[in-house]
């Protein structure tokens, strides 16, 4: 972890222990994790609105959450979860084993929109032993699956709230949600009858601010406690002309790619996706201030994980070898739409993707669109040729096996190799097959894997209990306090 501290110019600084106001890029169009797999949608819930059977904390370890406890027999099919008694929804209904089965079955629903439900379809049968206790068997041991059961997508709802959820968000969190006026703030108050310690943060108040100007403006003024994932460049500079703010840079487990749509007749070539591949020049996008600390990637995998391959593997920049692909190639060259989301470090790469495609005669015309259209096109609809994107969900290599995926992506043996990966428990056996799986993706060109996304917070100094570091996305306001030996004094 690396910090900086900026002293402000000597004024008084007057805090409200109960109050936090933070600032954050993206506005989500829904607040329903199990519906829609915008991360900006579980740093604005997860362990804040909604709780899961078991929670994940900063250090990617499986805690206990609404369940108190769990067994798990021998053979590690069968996971029995003893729930916490006395556990309240927000609407004052209590929380039984049979609402948890509930939210369970409709997770594995074939039917459903749930993101995350490819994670759960190896669950057998879900059993209620008493109010308090149920029992889940699975088809195979997994271990990743009280991991799993962690995640956002999976987090326990009240039935009569799934269709209000992405509205009115109702859980059995430490904060309500109390208003959102869209496009500009979403407010939450203090949960009073939280089953656990009440947070000493009572009140939330979260503004959008999508633009640099307006971030400037904000943090200039004082105006917010914390902008939680600085994407902006050059900000150093920036803060360092007056601020009371700490910058922090920590890690993410998320993959920035540039992502193909498989479907465009001229990147379902091969020696197309190639050359596109050789030609980005990774290291020049990583040079910006921002990118400084970020990891490169040579596939979709976490840098610094045992089973993460070396960049060698992968493509480096190399102009001459994409020329020669391109030259090679009999498919017709038309102009591609690049589709870039708000996120500034898409923007931010999304100039540099002409430039560099231009050098190997591939026009790009780029559109930047808000995230409600980014989901709508590009998401849902695969309206698009090219995007920038960071995936963001742990131990994700499964989404290049899922059909109708929005990159369009089917390869059978990668399918046929994550359905093994699913079933092998012990991880030296894991292992070799992890980099198997990231070798099918170099070799099939299926993205152009860049770098790891990178966690930049600004926060006020007086400020602790934030995340650093983030294996999932989160702001998990109950863990954010104000120093007490800070209240109502100069900041130094």
């Amino acid at each position: 972890m690396t910090s900086f501290v900026f002293a402000i110019d000597n004024e008084q600084s007057i805090i409200d222990p109960e109050k936090l106001h933070i600032g954050l890029t993206l506005e989500p169009t829904s607040l329903d994790p199990t519906t829609d797999a915008s991360a900006v949608i579980q740093r604005i819930t997860y362990q804040n609105i909604f709780e899961g059977l078991t929670q994940i904390n900063q250090k990617g370890q499986v805690l206990s959450s609404l369940a108190k406890s769990w067994v798990i027999s021998d053979d590690g099919l069968t996971y029995t979860f003893l729930l916490h008694e006395g556990v309240y929804f927000h609407n004052g209904v209590l929380l039984t084993a049979d609402i948890a089965r509930s939210s369970l079955m409709r997770l594995m629903n074939k039917a459903s929109h749930n993101p995350i439900k490819h994670k759960f379809a190896h669950i057998n049968t879900i059993t209620v032993n008493n109010d308090n206790e149920v029992k889940v068997q699975l088809q195979w041991p997994d271990p990743h699956f009280l991991f799993n059961l962690g995640l956002g997508g999976a987090v326990i709802q009240e039935p009569k709230s799934y269709s209000t959820n992405g509205q009115k968000p109702m859980g059995t969190g430490p904060y309500i949600f109390q208003e959102w006026e869209k496009g500009n703030f979403l407010k939450l108050r203090g949960n009073p009858n939280y089953w656990q310690t009440l947070p000493s943060i009572k009140q939330v108040l979260i503004t959008f601010v999508p633009t640099r100007s307006e971030v400037v403006e904000l943090l200039t003024q004082s105006t917010i406690d914390g902008y939680d994932n600085m994407s902006e460049i050059n900000f150093l500079q920036i803060l360092s002309t007056q601020s009371r703010y700490k910058q922090v840079f920590g890690q993410t487990q998320g993959e920035i790619i540039i992502a193909f749509n498989h479907a465009n007749k001229m990147l379902a070539s091969l020696p197309i996706r190639k050359a596109i591949s050789y030609a980005i020049d990774k290291n020049k996008i990583k040079s910006n201030l921002y990118f400084g600390e970020s990891e490169l990637i040579s596939s979709f995998f976490p840098a610094g994980h045992e089973a993460s391959l070396h960049l060698s593997e992968g493509y480096s920049f190399n102009l001459d070898k994409a020329k020669s692909l391109m030259e090679g190639n009999i498919v017709a060259i038309k102009p591609l739409r690049l589709i870039i989301p708000p996120t500034t470090y898409a923007r931010y790469i999304g100039v540099y993707i002409p430039q560099m495609l231009e050098q190997i005669n591939i026009p790009v015309s780029v559109e930047s669109v808000t995230w409600e259209e980014w989901t709508k096109r590009v998401y849902i609809d695969k309206d698009y040729d090219l995007s920038v994107v960071a995936h963001t969900e742990a131990n994700d290599l499964e989404v290049y096996a899922k059909d109708n995926y929005y990159f369009n992506y089917s390869n059978v043996e990668y399918k046929q190799l994550m359905k093994k990966l699913m079933k092998t428990t012990p991880q030296r056996q894991r292992i070799p097959l992890l980099k198997k799986a990231q070798r099918l993706l170099i070799e099939d060109a299926a993205s152009v894997f860049l770098m790891m996304l990178p966690k930049t917070g600004i926060w006020d100094s007086r400020l602790q209990g934030y995340w650093v570091d983030e294996p999932l996305p989160a702001l998990i306001f109950s863990q954010i306090s104000w120093r007490n030996n800070t209240m109502n004094v100069l900041v130094q």
